[in-house]
């Protein structure tokens, strides 16, 4: 089954390294639902603002029957074990990094605690994400906004390509005042005097979904954009 998935999404790490010469508007009907979550302190990967996203990811993501789902930004790889307690039997996880030293180390971690029967290890950037052929998951979840704020709209379309219909993107991201304006961007007003906001304006549905969750003094949101009509209390739990 892992084979046949490799063979589709026709890029995993090591073909990647192989191929570059080892160079690696919406209708405004949000709801809002605040929840709390316990953070899991062990990481030992990165800060802890991402420690939360990490497990804010953990902790307000589920995974559907047969769902083939994409992980862009995940920092701490120790809760891969975690998620792969949580997949069914037919869940294929493609978990993505921009660079390649955490692409290897990632690929790394897969092979060492025997994960390679559900995980797979991708490089994306804006020069090889398209070469995965379209509608290829039906989750695409993005951990931290860093490299979408670079490049939204080539990112955003790419992401909206890669989906099936009926998929839906998810961007789990922290709450705060430098995030103000790009969120404004994203979900309303793309550019100013625009009505609509970057997700619609790259085909997501008008409506979409966020999730507040407060953490202690940590602050974050789960904004879910819909490639077509679905029943949006399937996104979160």
């Amino acid at each position: 089954m892992l084979n046949s998935f490799i063979e589709i999404l026709d890029l995993t790490i090591e073909k990647e390294l192989q191929n570059q010469g080892n160079l690696l508007t919406t209708d405004k009907n949000t709801a809002d639902v605040y929840s709390r979550i316990m953070t899991d302190t062990r990481s030992e990967f990165r800060q802890r603002e991402h420690q939360n996203l990490d497990n804010i990811f953990l902790q307000t993501v589920k995974f559907a029957k047969g769902e083939r789902i994409a992980i862009q930004g995940l920092k701490d790889f120790s809760v891969i074990p975690v998620i792969s307690q949580r997949l069914k039997d037919d869940n294929l996880i493609a978990v993505v990094s921009s660079e390649k030293k955490s692409a290897l180390k990632l690929s790394s971690y897969i092979k060492e605690y025997k994960k390679g029967d559900k995980f797979i290890s991708l490089l994306w950037n804006l020069d090889n994400i398209t070469k995965l052929k379209d509608e290829q998951f039906h989750l695409v979840a993005l951990i931290g906004i860093e490299q979408l704020k670079k490049e939204p709209v080539a990112y955003l379309s790419s992401y909206f390509r890669l989906l099936k219909e009926k998929g839906k993107l998810t961007i789990i991201m922290e709450e705060s005042n430098r995030n103000d304006v790009f969120l404004q961007r994203l979900l309303y007003e793309a550019e100013m005097g625009e009505m609509i906001g970057l997700l619609e304006k790259v085909g997501f549905s008008k409506r979409f979904f966020v999730k507040k969750i407060i953490n202690g003094g940590f602050k974050a949101l789960a904004i879910t954009a819909l490639k077509s009509k679905i029943n949006i209390s399937c996104c979160f739990q």
